[in-house]
């Protein structure tokens, strides 16, 4: 959301996700609406741009230290998981061998009479 003066003075918060376009028609700034909507706003477009464009950066860095968060949260769950084996001194399980090739059998060749060569005419 970000917060602008609508044209009569009152303050209003509009979410930035709905916009499709700013302009100025006259002596008023119009933000046009997805819906088809518009609002007159007392800001002008460079100001409305700004605003967008630091609410969606702002959005961006939440979502990057929710990730970092996640990360580290599964990392020391991790650590306290190996911390807690060694503590009471067993070690993890190792991984199980992965499955053996299946046996094929092979049945034996017979041997058979030699074959012998031809000769290329002259």
């Amino acid at each position: 959301m970000i917060r602008l003066i609508h044209r009569d003075g009152m303050e209003i918060l509009l979410n930035s996700s709905l916009i499709r376009s700013v302009g100025i028609v006259g002596l008023n700034t119009v933000i046009l609406l997805k819906n088809g909507e518009h609002v007159l706003v007392k800001s002008p477009p460079s100001d409305i741009t700004t605003k967008i464009e630091a609410h969606h950066f702002g959005l961006d860095e939440e979502r990057r230290a929710h990730e970092d968060d996640f990360i580290k949260l599964l990392e020391k769950k991790e650590q306290d998981k190996e911390d807690k084996l060694q503590r009471h001194g067993r070690r993890p399980r190792p991984e199980p061998p992965p499955p053996a090739a299946p046996v094929v059998a092979v049945e034996p060749i017979e041997p058979q009479e030699p074959i012998e060569p031809i000769e290329p005419p002259d």
